[in-house]
């Protein structure tokens, strides 16, 4: 089988994967480094045995489907409110998350607000891959009651976009399921994949990732590690972040006992998480792959990693004053070294990893 490549804005040929070939359509910057989410929904179907539905669907089936999908995974934010409103989607967007194969989402990012004790929510951006047909699309824009009024068609560096009332603006008169503030928002539709954002800035440096005109994720090489680590894991969901800021001084004063957070087996610093859902011969588990400096420190995690789930106490979900089990008592994993990645598979010892709720930055992964 020939390797598929993609090439990157600096045209490097680098491998193609689920993941990478969504990588490559989100801008490199320091908002979508700190995390992108995404879910590749065929593959969810076809692991659990959900049918897509016909393209005719009524709302019910829809629902149905819906239903079913949303035990497995949480899409980007869009597509949880299409969820909501079957109809609403169809009249806005001109179609349904049955239609849906891929998402992918760079997630609100904070910062520190004036007053320094309070936190301004910054928006993020979402791409949407599927049956998406764009003359649908196009008419229901067109057609929409509630915003066609609003909307405009513009263009950047070729490539048309929508474009509806203020940016980032708020309008509550023209609130929506899609739109809950009634939000102005930005949309490209192309070969079957919806761009949506809320900043013009946003919209134009995807445009510019997707057209190679400018650094996408997917050029970085630690990215694709992790991305084609966690295609050969057969993740149906994937999450990446280089803020790997997990270290024990983040748990100074917390009512974390020392026993629960084995300080002494911390794991070497590492640059890159990647974590994912999948589904095997054993069950299903949650995918960890660490990217570090080199491999002796990828080696070096290994050993810890198996020491800490062995010592060191499970307390991101535990109610205060219980007693905190072993991470042994909750997880088995099973570890291995990859060059510069370590790769751990962890599988719940309750069996249902849809119930399995890990935090990239928990106590397991805690940092010297």
């Amino acid at each position: 089988m020939a390797l598929l490549l993609l090439r990157t804005s600096g045209g490097e040929e680098v491998p193609q994967g689920r993941w990478l070939s969504l990588l490559a359509l989100i801008p490199d910057t320091e908002v979508s480094r700190d995390g992108v989410a995404m879910n590749d929904h065929g593959l969810a179907r076809e692991l659990f045995g959900i049918e897509r539905p016909a393209a005719d669907v009524d709302e019910e089936g829809l629902i149905d489907y819906i239903s079913a999908l949303g035990v497995v995974i949480r899409p980007a934010e869009l597509l949880v409110n299409m969820m909501m409103s079957p109809d609403a989607s169809r009249s806005e967007l001109g179609f349904t998350i049955a239609e849906v194969d891929f998402d992918a989402s760079v997630l609100d990012a904070r910062e520190p607000g004036a007053t320094g004790n309070s936190f301004t929510l910054l928006p993020g951006y979402e791409i949407v891959r599927g049956r998406i047909d764009e003359r649908t699309v196009e008419e229901a824009l067109r057609t929409d009651p509630t915003f066609s009024d609003l909307l405009e068609q513009t263009s950047y560096n070729g490539t048309d976009y929508f474009h509806w009332g203020q940016e980032g603006g708020v309008d509550l008169t023209r609130q929506t399921m899609l739109r809950l503030l009634g939000e102005g928002r930005q949309l490209v539709i192309r070969d079957g994949t919806l761009y949506w954002t809320e900043l013009e800035e946003d919209i134009e440096n995807i445009i510019d990732a997707a057209g190679g005109n400018r650094a996408s994720l997917a050029g970085r090489k630690e990215y694709q590690l992790v991305a084609l680590a966690l295609d050969g894991l057969g993740t149906y969901t994937a999450y990446l972040s280089s803020d790997t800021a997990n270290d024990l001084a983040g748990w100074e004063g917390s009512d974390a006992s020392p026993d629960d957070l084995a300080p002494e087996l911390a794991l070497v610093p590492y640059e890159l998480i990647a974590t994912g859902r999948a589904l095997d011969s054993e069950g299903g588990f949650l995918a960890v792959v660490l990217v570090h400096d080199d491999e002796d420190d990828a080696a070096e995690n290994v050993i810890r990693l198996g020491q800490r789930i062995e010592a060191a106490g499970h307390i991101s979900s535990v109610a205060r004053g219980e007693p905190v089990p072993r991470w042994s008592e909750v997880i088995t994993a099973e570890i291995v070294q990859d060059g510069r990645l370590l790769i751990a598979k962890l599988y719940p010892n309750d069996g249902d990893v849809n119930r399995f709720r890990f935090s990239p930055f928990a106590t397991l992964l805690l940092q010297e």
